[in-house]
């Protein structure tokens, strides 16, 4: 596992645990 999977992966967690509107809208985007 390379660090840009590594660090995908701590945002993907991150945006897991603030089950936000705005985290929400910024993966749309992508």
């Amino acid at each position: 596992m390379n660090r840009q999977t590594l660090e995908r992966h701590q945002v993907f967690i991150w945006a897991i645990r603030h089950d936000s509107v705005m985290v929400q809208a910024c993966f749309a985007k992508i």
